[in-house]
């Protein structure tokens, strides 16, 4: 019988501060979401980090940070195929079950949808949280839009 592992659906509101160089503006809020899989145990997934439309704000960079659970889940790699960070350049630095995540990208960032995929291998059955730790966007304006509390 085939082991399955389920992963919780995270919703994490980024509410995000803005902080203009002397200008006055409004954004909305970015909701940013990783989806929920499941996955037969040494089967590949990819899970998407979906996000609410970007259209309008300006976002040329991002940084995540994203903690899963090492006994769970082997980190393979970043998936931008058919996402918003398709034409950009995208890194990703693994430390102890923590995904550091940077984008950049020559033209901001705009639409809804997956912002990018992250590919694990399930190692072992049960129930494996991805988390935010952090989020980070800023814009073309040199605005930081900051936020990063995690709810379950």
């Amino acid at each position: 019988m085939a082991k399955v592992i389920t992963m919780k659906k995270i919703i994490v509101l980024a509410i995000l501060a803005l902080a203009l160089m002397g200008l006055s503006a409004s954004i909305s809020d970015i909701q940013l979401d990783i989806g929920e899989l499941n996955t037969i145990c040494g089967y590949e997934v990819t899970v998407p980090i979906v996000c609410s439309s970007l259209t309008g704000n300006g976002v040329i960079s991002y940084e995540l940070e994203i903690s899963y659970d090492t006994a769970r889940l082997d980190f393979i790699e970043p998936v931008k195929t058919s996402t918003l960070s398709a034409n950009g350049m995208v890194s990703v630095n693994e430390v102890n079950g923590v995904l550091h995540i940077g984008a950049i990208f020559t033209n901001a960032l705009y639409g809804q949808g997956t912002l990018l995929g992250l590919k694990f291998t399930a190692i072992f059955p049960g129930t494996a949280d991805l988390l935010f730790d952090s989020a980070v966007m800023n814009t073309t304006s040199l605005t930081q839009l900051s936020g990063g509390a995690g709810y379950h």
